[in-house]
């Protein structure tokens, strides 16, 4: 309710000061020069530069002041979109956690299936719930180095197939693991479980919305660093999409899917914490590929205790202009436009 009453007053400040100063700004400025025009004089010419640099700074400031309320209007929208989602996605699994236990507690599950069913039923929900929080967490906790979780050289083809195994049974079918290049050097520094859940976020977002068919992991070297690429043959994105798909609580779908739109937010602060970059391209139709890039890990620097016999990849380090292409990534500092404040059919 505060979010929403804070969106109306930034409205009408906005219209405020378009209608009580941007008005005399304007007079103000046609004032100095209709002075300047009929009064050639020193005194006129002094009267009229002056009513129009204070006009010119008036307008301008009155346009800042505009941006910085619409900023704050679209954060305050945001905000107002976030609660709302944040309590539909807790209260729908809690509401069946609820029921079952209520059901349980009444003993009207008469039968070994039934008390099974019930029980998976329980399992589901609880982990949608523990999912839903750790988005949560991880988002909050992302940008900020974490003592507990040290960067320690990691094996991207062996963290690769763990991440497979991990899955639903129903999505690891669908997952194909392809290795490029890859062998028993193919490590990168970084937080272990971090990049587990980097990754595990891309897949996640290929599996809900990459049209239910195949999903490919592509594991492969790349510009001194190694790339992990998900690809799916879903819908695809459109220009306007993709400028977007980055932003927290965003979301492309086009139909309802659960979720907080939060999974590729955080799968970009931790490449950009760690010295990576993420991208995507896509098409209408053609389906999408997001690629995570981190730099390979520095020899010498190997902080999990394993060694190796040979010698590592002799790769030279990518210069800045060498690395993958980032262009897609929203930039934070510009405003947003109309067509990009929270709407209701976004999903």
């Amino acid at each position: 309710m505060k979010s929403f009453l804070e969106s109306r007053v930034l409205k009408a400040a906005a219209w405020l000061l378009v209608g009580g100063l941007l008005g005399p700004a304007v007079a103000t400025f046609v004032v100095g020069i209709l002075v300047l025009v009929l009064w050639p004089h020193a005194a006129g010419i002094a009267l009229g530069v002056l009513a129009i640099c204070f006009s010119v700074f008036l307008i301008v400031g009155i346009v800042l002041t505009l941006v910085l309320l619409r900023r704050q209007q679209y954060l305050a929208m945001l905000q107002i979109e976030f609660m709302g989602r944040v309590s539909h996605e807790l209260r729908t699994p809690m509401a069946a956690v609820r029921m079952h236990v209520d059901t349980l507690r009444l003993g009207r599950y008469d039968t070994v299936e039934a008390m099974a069913q019930c029980l998976a039923d329980l399992d589901r929900d609880t982990r949608r719930l523990e999912v839903l929080v750790a988005r949560l967490l991880e988002f909050r906790k992302a940008p900020v180095p974490d003592e507990d979780e040290p960067s320690v050289a990691v094996d991207c083809a062996e963290s690769a197939r763990t991440l497979v195994s991990l899955l639903a049974p129903e999505d690891a079918e669908r997952v194909e693991l392809e290795l490029v290049d890859v062998d028993e050097f193919s490590l990168v520094e970084v937080p272990r479980q971090f990049l587990y859940d980097a990754l595990e976020n891309l897949l996640q977002n290929a599996l809900v919305h990459g049209g239910g068919g195949r999903v490919l992991l592509r594991v492969r070297w790349e510009h001194g660093g190694m790339a992990f690429d998900v690809q799916d043959w879903g819908p695809g994105l459109d220009k306007r999409q993709l400028k977007k798909i980055f932003r927290p609580f965003y979301r492309a779908a086009r139909e309802k899917v659960a979720g907080l739109g939060l999974g590729l937010a955080i799968v970009r602060q931790f490449a950009r914490r760690n010295g990576g970059k993420v991208s995507v391209s896509s098409a209408l139709g053609e389906g999408s590929t997001f690629s995570l890039w981190l730099p390979a890990a520095k020899e010498g620097n190997v902080s999990d205790g394993s060694s190796h016999d040979g010698e590592q990849r002799s790769d030279a380090s990518p210069s800045d202009d060498e690395l993958p292409s980032d262009d897609e990534l929203p930039n934070d500092d510009e405003p947003p436009n109309d067509d990009e404040l929270p709407n209701d059919d976004a999903s």
